[in-house]
């Protein structure tokens, strides 16, 4: 590819900070001994690792002992949730909201499988899940709540106060992811007992996050890993000298919030101005929502289509870590959006090494590929019609069954195509394919067949082209191409359905 990449998806991760790289080379190179020995190598560790939790907790107004290290916001999301509600004796009752990580998700799945129950709160007509909403499902039996602080998806800010003083009324726990909220601003742990966060959505090293637990009163809570526990907190194993220095220097660098959220607003601002002539709405309900996670719905273009014709810019369909399901976003339809809406919807989030140059010239790139697609979809008068070569043949199996067998033609400059089947009870039994092009057509019908062979009626004149692309990128000077072929098999459904 001869045009720079340009990066717009800081929340799926962040590139490390210089600096950041420069203190974990430092403890791969020089402070690489275990903190745990008492010997020279050791003391030298312990006294880096020890400074490096002390600026942590510092920065996040909390005891260093009220921190615990961990392999990421997933890890710390579950050594929360499970190890407080295996910890009850008498409480098996837990709150969750439905917008959430799937790591949350996941996880309190993981407990109902244990017996445990939750009520799920969806958001209000309005697409907003709030304090009240919590108060209602809370009941004599409930010990846990749980919710994001920043959706990682829309950008919509939670609460959180109004949902602590509910917590607080009732002495119920609270634990917050704050995944895609330290990111953006300064949070405050005074308002939750457990909180959430990972080091490589801050500028610092993956593998390695923090799960902070309020220290009085104490918390009940299970392990949920056994081993060997270090003399600098409830840490288990061997402490990851060079992640750890990452992570402090990560946390650190965090002090230039006000500017940044300046920065993004105006560039919010500048993206919406460009694209809003092309339909373009923000997606999110809440009352505040993060100019620097931005869910842009894209009317008639599918998010799967707009990436592969700017292959160049790096942004997503939402959450990395749902990136290779074929369903729309549940959060988006959680929020009340329809399928085709959160289909055709994309995330782009913004960054600090994000330079202004590159980003007007991303969203230019975005509005004239916009501008291309939907001049596609707008245009069926310019898509070719099927020929259907002959007429239909039927062939006697017996006094009760037949087949049908149909040939559709489809000639042009840049393919010939040619399918033939055989069709059973509205089942196709037969399927072969001849096609003329270029090499990424030839994958594509291979693929198209793969997937439409044995299939009814009903799912040939359904057929999307994204059913096939989400494995490989639709090249841009193929695109056109593959929008035609995708009307042309739902044609030739449509024709055997009229047959």
């Amino acid at each position: 590819m001869d045009r720079k990449i340009i990066y717009l998806d800081y929340a799926a991760t962040t590139p490390p900070a210089p600096e950041v790289i420069e203190d974990m080379m430092c403890g791969l190179n020089t402070v690489w001994g275990n903190a745990s020995s008492e010997h020279m190598r050791g003391y030298t560790s312990h006294h880096y690792i020890k400074a490096s939790l002390q600026a942590i907790a510092e920065f996040l107004g909390v005891e260093q002992h009220c921190l615990t290290l961990t392999s990421g916001a997933t890890e710390s999301i579950n050594l929360a949730l499970k190890g407080v509600m295996r910890a009850q004796t008498a409480k098996k009752h837990m709150i969750a909201i439905t917008t959430e990580h799937k790591a949350t998700l996941n996880t309190v799945q993981a407990l109902v499988q244990e017996g445990f129950e939750v009520t799920f709160l969806v958001p209000n007509k309005n697409g907003q899940i709030t304090a009240e909403m919590f108060e209602a499902a809370i009941t004599p039996n409930t010990a846990l709540m749980t919710s994001l602080w920043v959706n990682n998806e829309t950008g919509d800010v939670y609460d959180i106060h109004a949902i602590s003083e509910v917590a607080r009324k009732y002495k119920v726990l609270l634990h917050v992811d704050a995944t895609q909220a330290l990111p953006h601003f300064k949070i405050d742990l005074s308002l939750v007992d457990l909180a959430s966060f990972t080091a490589h959505k801050i500028y610092g090293p993956k593998g390695i996050g923090v799960l902070y637990q309020r220290d009085f009163p104490k918390i009940p809570m299970s392990p949920v890993l056994d081993g060997a526990k270090t003399e600098l907190g409830n840490h288990v194993g061997t402490l990851a000298n060079h992640q750890i220095m990452g992570l402090a220097c990560a946390v650190q660098l965090l002090s230039h919030y006000d500017k940044e959220q300046l920065q993004n607003e105006q560039r919010l601002e500048y993206l919406m101005k460009i694209l809003s002539p092309y339909g373009v709405t923000r997606n999110g309900k809440e009352n505040q929502l993060m100019p620097a996670i931005i869910n842009i719905h894209v009317p008639d273009v599918y998010g799967e289509t707009l990436m592969a014709s700017v292959p160049h810019l790096c942004f997503s369909r939402g959450s990395a870590c749902n990136s290779d399901e074929t369903l729309p976003s549940h959060v988006l339809t959680e929020l009340g959006y329809s399928d085709k809406h959160a289909r055709e919807s994309v995330r782009i989030s913004l960054g600090r090494y994000l330079l202004e140059d590159d980003f007007k010239q991303a969203v230019n790139d975005l509005a004239k590929s916009i501008e291309q697609l939907q001049h596609i979809a707008h245009a069926e008068h310019l898509l070719p019609a099927i020929h259907i070569k002959g007429d239909m043949n039927l062939n006697l199996l017996d006094d009760a069954h037949f087949q049908k067998n149909y040939s559709f033609d489809l000639e042009r400059d840049d393919v010939v195509l040619n399918i033939n089947l055989l069709m059973q009870n509205k089942n196709i039994t037969n399927l072969s394919v001849g096609v003329q092009s270029s090499p990424y057509i030839l994958w594509f019908m291979n693929e198209v067949s793969r997937l439409l062979r044995y299939q009814s009626i009903d799912v040939w004149i359904n057929f999307r082209m994204n059913q096939v692309c989400e494995t490989m990128n639709i090249p841009r000077n193929e695109l056109r191409l593959v929008m035609i072929i995708e009307k042309f098999i739902r044609d030739c459904g449509e024709s055997m359905k009229e047959g």
